[in-house]
């Protein structure tokens, strides 16, 4: 769920949740209020490497479990921005 503050694709636990949704076939919506949804969902994302967590050993396990597929991750947010 998108917040007035960050994008949720700046926020690791979020990149995560989308991602093991997306290797389990579940559908992925994006809830969002409308008018600034897209500026809020394009804010600050370049990249799912630069994500972070708000706990160090959560975003080392996270960084862990991702690891190798940050360039899937990253086209795959692109693609459910583009949807949106």
């Amino acid at each position: 769920m998108p917040n007035s503050t960050e994008s949720i694709y700046t926020r690791l636990w979020c990149v995560a949740e989308i991602k093991v949704a997306k290797d389990l076939n579940l559908p992925i919506r994006i809830a969002y209020e409308t008018g600034t949804a897209m500026r809020q969902l394009l804010s600050n994302f370049t990249s799912v490497r630069n994500a972070q967590c708000s706990e160090p050993s959560d975003k080392a396990r996270i960084q862990g479990a991702i690891a190798g597929q940050e360039d899937a991750i990253d086209s795959l947010i692109r693609e459910l921005v583009e949807k949106e």
